[in-house]
C-alpha cells in the first residue's frame, strides 16, 4: 500500500488538475467563412455518396430477392399454384 500511495497521489492530482484546466479552457468553432463553407460542402458530398450507394445496394438486393423468389416458384409447382390462386383472388380474371 505504501508503494501505491505516491502513484495514487500523482495520478489523482494529474486527473483532477486536467479536468480543471479543461473547464477553464474555452473552445470555439472557427469563424472563418471559407472553412465553414468547405466543411458544409464536404458534408453534402459525403451525404450524397452515402445515399447513392445505399440506393444502388437496395436496388441490387431487390433484384436478387426477385431472382430467388422466381427460382423458388419455378422449382416448387405447389407453391406456384398457391401464389397464382392468391393473385387471382385479389385480381379476378374474367
Amino acid at each position: 500500500m505504501a508503494v501505491l500511495l505516491p502513484w495514487l497521489r500523482r495520478t489523482r492530482a494529474a486527473l483532477f488538475g486536467g479536468i480543471r484546466r479543461f473547464r477553464q479552457r474555452r473552445t470555439t468553432i472557427t469563424g472563418d467563412n471559407y472553412t465553414l463553407i468547405g466543411l458544409g460542402l464536404a458534408a453534402l458530398l459525403v451525404i450524397w455518396l452515402v445515399f447513392s450507394v445505399v440506393k444502388r445496394i437496395f436496388g441490387l438486393l431487390l433484384l436478387a430477392g426477385l431472382a430467388v423468389a422466381g427460382f423458388v416458384l419455378w422449382n416448387n409447382p405447389a407453391l406456384l399454384g398457391a401464389v397464382l390462386e392468391g393473385a387471382q383472388s385479389l385480381w379476378p380474371v374474367n
